[in-house]
């Protein structure tokens, strides 16, 4: 696996990242393939996923939160995104929601009072 510094953070980030999109609930997915996808890839030194609570309302959250706490001895990089408020794109600075689908998203995927903190400044 190749990586790259992830900007001034020096965090070692893989080029290539997991979308999370299609593992959420999708017709005929099956979990066990899932998962096994997901292993297979942290197996080969993947260490970057992305996912979006808009990915099965959650669901694609919940399964990266698994893979999280299964491998909590590695570094993993979880990438995530908020849908505006009103659904329509783009979204407004004045919507402040963000907090509704972050902090699921923190529950779900176990992240740290730090990385909270850190996503907070970045958003204000």
């Amino acid at each position: 696996m190749k990586f790259r510094t992830l900007g001034r953070t020096g965090y070692q980030i893989s080029e290539i990242g997991y979308g999370m999109w299609g593992l959420a609930g999708w017709k005929d997915t099956d979990p066990k393939e899932v998962q096994q996808a997901l292993e297979r890839a942290v197996e080969l030194g993947l260490n970057f996923f992305d996912t979006a609570w808009a990915y099965g309302d959650g669901v694609s959250e919940i399964i990266l939160g698994e893979l999280v706490r299964k491998h909590h001895t590695k570094r993993l990089y979880l990438a995530s995104k908020v849908p505006p408020k009103n659904r329509r794109w783009p979204s407004k600075p004045e919507f402040d929601h963000w907090r509704t689908f972050f902090h699921p998203s923190i529950s779900w995927i176990t992240w740290s009072e730090a990385c909270e903190t850190s996503a907070s400044s970045s958003l204000t």
